[in-house]
């Protein structure tokens, strides 16, 4: 290596032959694509900056940029029709039926396909969206890379002289040494940009009949039935297993398509080999249900507040999936592999609720109710396509509220809530793969193991390894001056679980209404509600950076530092993180009933409305203040993590979309109207500054950024020139408020499902009414 890249300046050690990835020029030679955050910068790339290089990063280290080609703001269409009817047969008997139906259209663009994104296998694998390949050992795995064997003709001549020099031996690889293969990963750009278009139809329909049984009496019964197909078709797909096969071929390939392939840098590829490698999918997805329901509901006795009421019902729920993944059924790299899935869920229920107006107009009380509700449900779940039978459960869900108003302008509410939710069909069924990104203690650039209380101890685990199965920390050791690839992913195979059960919800919640005042405070109106919530067995894929931060004693769960810790069990190496999953060579990562998430918080809001003769007969003023403040956000995964309060952070990619959770977010609605004929309106929005969601799990890190507060103002204005014209104009984010940037993020820098990543925006609307 020193040889080899002091050919181009660099000075002896500096790209270091355990700690550097090497690619590959056009004209043959070799580049060392640079250590993050190191000494070690890129040396000898020829090809342009341009923008499918991320230059926040170059020289200090080459990145692709995926920012570059993929969208923020996706297209969306959407047609559909709505019909209801009524009819009277009697005066007591009212029957009626609606219906609806709606398409939608819209489309995705993601950069070129990352190869490899599955896992291989031995030819002896059971696994369906695994590559199988001669070129790994019975029983193991690799995942995330290409493996290519010495034979293949296109390695240039520099690196074949570099591989024949190496004395290793990785024991998930055949051979060993200079014969072993050696693994590698790509960009397809030849293939194209990943392309989704999505076309989902939905129909539903409903019939029902209500009736007057008695004076005071009711009752209602319907069914109805929907259908949802949504078709996914996929263009950008690599098929991974013919891909290897490329990679195998004694003549590179040239047998199997025109040139073959040549994975060594951006080499242009054939239209026969484009044809028969890429994979152009119409992935469909199907959802039906029925639903029939029935109850009755009525007065029962008086009460010195009035007539107690009464419901009760019964209900009946069956839900079908299918998931078909067509071309992608298999080990394809681009969009996630999925194996086919489908099964059904079915409620039957019964339910009641009962009011009791306890008190009116009395010496103490405006007014006193107590409302009791209360569900069973018995559940059961089949998974046609694995043909399993499933989960089978009864839950209650139950509530009891009170609403007390002592005085005309005060009321105070509270209430408590028992609620369910059964697992949904992604989690029952599903399989498919997924990439959360993570951080890597291992990394030279980590406080914990240059400068942190137990630095030694983690190098320690860090350059050892797990003893048990040395494949699982690194078979061949995380080198001494290794540094995490920025924008690194973990690998899971992620399997439905079909014996999942609901998980449940505890809610207390109790507040105050002011209301009802006279003189200058008559339009005013105020409330504050405290809640607090706790869901037991929540239904959850466990967290790779909370397994991750286990494992090196984050937690103080792995005070000794040892590989055996079962967390460290689950992590798979090739210098970064590459594979993921408990006992990672065998078992998949499926969904658990574990844990809980509790969260509380006190919500506010203010709102007031006034004339203002001295502007015009018809002026007004009217406002509405929503504030709310979370207390906390906590949430426990596995029994031997902690409970991690996530309030004031901002996600992470991998914990999701609407993850980030600020202390305090308000928004504040102006409407001052001038006159019958123009009004003003505005909008200010508050979203309170975070801290990085990883700061709350590898605590002492220093490298994570949170957001400043942010605040977005919009204005419009509406002219009403007769009863029949309406015209509006508005301007939102008046002041082009940027999104907040920070690292490591969800999306291109921000959180774009939190944050506006459009900026400043115009609009027009007419209305007409005939």
């Amino acid at each position: 290596m020193d040889a080899y890249f002091g050919r181009f300046g660099a000075p002896a050690g500096s790209v270091d032959a355990k700690d550097s990835l090497i690619g590959f020029n056009l004209n043959g030679t070799l580049f060392s694509r640079g250590v993050f955050n190191s000494p070690a910068d890129v040396v000898n790339y020829r090809y342009p900056i341009d923008g499918s290089v991320n230059r926040t990063l170059y020289p200090d280290v080459y990145s692709y940029n995926f920012d570059f080609v993929n969208l923020l703001v996706l297209p969306l269409n959407r047609d559909s029709v709505f019909g209801t009817a009524h009819y009277e047969l009697t005066p007591s008997i009212e029957v009626f039926a609606q219906g609806q139906w709606a398409n939608y259209t819209s489309a995705s663009g993601l950069a070129p396909t990352p190869v490899s994104t599955v896992t291989a296998e031995s030819l002896s694998g059971t696994q369906g969206t695994r590559v199988k390949t001669a070129l790994v050992v019975p029983g193991k795995t690799v995942a995330n890379q290409l493996i290519i064997p010495v034979t293949n003709p296109f390695i240039p001549t520099d690196f074949r002289a570099l591989l024949a020099t190496r004395t290793g031996d990785n024991s998930s690889l055949v051979g060993s040494g200079a014969t072993e293969p050696f693994l590698l990963r790509q960009r397809t750009l030849d293939i194209g940009l990943r392309l989704e278009a999505f076309d989902s139809t939905v129909w539903q329909g409903l019939v029902g009949v209500k009736a007057e049984l008695a004076p005071g009496w009711r009752s209602e019964a319907y069914y109805s039935r929907g259908r949802t197909k949504i078709v996914d078709n996929q263009t950008g797909n690599v098929d991974t297993q013919r891909l290897q096969a490329l990679l195998q071929a004694p003549d590179g390939g040239n047998s199997l398509c025109t040139g073959g392939f040549n994975p060594f840098g951006r080499q242009p590829i054939s239209q026969a080999c484009r044809t028969y490698l890429e994979v152009q999918a119409a992935v469909s997805t199907t959802f039906e249900q029925q639903i029939a329901q029935a109850f009755v509901s009525g007065e029962l006795f008086s009460l010195p507040g009035g007539k107690a009421q009464a419901v009760l019902g019964a209900e009946y729920r069956d839900f079908k999936y299918n998931f078909d993944p067509g071309a992608v059924g298999g080990p394809i790299s681009g969009f996630n592999a999925q194996d086919p899935a489908g099964g059904t869920n079915r409620f039957y229920d019964v339910f009641g609720e009962l009011g009791l107006p306890l008190v009116r107009d009395a010496s103490w009380a405006q007014s006193l109710d107590l409302n009791f509700g209360a569900r069973y449900s018995h559940n059961k779940v089949v998974d046609t396509v694995k043909k399993l039978p499933g989960s089978e459960s009864d839950s209650w869900a139950y509530k009891a509220e009170l609403s007390y108003q002592p005085i005309d302008q005060v009321r105070f509410r509270a209430g408590y809530q028992r609620s369910v939710r059964a697992p949904n069909f992604g989690e029952l069924f599903d399989a498919s793969g997924d990439n959360p990104q993570y951080f890597d203690p291992c990394s030279i650039t980590s406080t914990a193991r240059t400068s942190g209380p137990n630095a030694a101890k983690i190098s320690s685990l860090c350059l050892t390894g797990n003893s048990k199965n040395p494949d699982v920390i690194d078979n061949i050791t995380v080198a001494p001056g290794y540094v995490q690839t920025p924008g690194t992913q973990v690998g899971l195979e992620v399997e439905g679980n079909p014996n999942l059960k609901p998980e449940s919800a505890d809610t207390f919640t109790a507040g105050l209404v002011f209301s009802n005042f006279g003189g200058g405070l008559r339009g005013l109106r105020a409330s504050i509600d405290y809640y607090n919530i706790k869901v037991n067995d929540v239904i959850l894929q466990p967290d790779a950076n909370l397994i991750i931060a286990n494992c090196y004693n984050y937690f103080g769960n792995n005070p000794t530092y040892s590989g055996d810790n079962a967390s460290c069990g689950y992590i798979a190496r090739a210098g970064d993180i590459a594979g993921f999953g408990p006992n990672f060579s065998n078992d998949l990562y499926s969904g658990v009933n574990a844990g809980y998430i509790q969260t509380s918080g006190v919500d506010f809001q203010l709102s007031y409305a006034t004339a203002l003769p001295f502007m015009s007969p018809k002026s007004r003023l009217n406002f509405d203040l929503l504030m709310g403040y979370l207390i906390e956000f906590k949430t426990k995964e596995l029994a031997d993590q902690p409970a991690i309060d996530y309030s004031g952070t901002v996600s992470v990619f991998g914990a999701g979309l609407g993850a980030s959770a600020p202390k305090w977010k308000a928004t504040l609605n102006t409407n001052l109207m001038f006159n019958e004929w123009f009004t003003l309106n505005s909008r200010v929005r508050y979203i309170d500054g975070m801290e990085n969601r990883y700061s709350r799990i590898y605590v002492g890190e220093q490298s994570f950024t949170g957001t400043d507060s942010v605040v977005y103002v919009d204005l419009a204005g509406e002219f009403h020139f007769t009863d029949a014209l309406t015209f509006r104009v508005g301007v939102n984010n008046v002041f082009d408020k940027q999104p907040p940037t920070y690292a490591p993020n969800v999306q291109s820098g921000t959180d774009p499902s939190l944050f506006d990543v459009i900026g400043r925006r115009y609009y027009a609307q007419a209305t007409v009414r005939f």
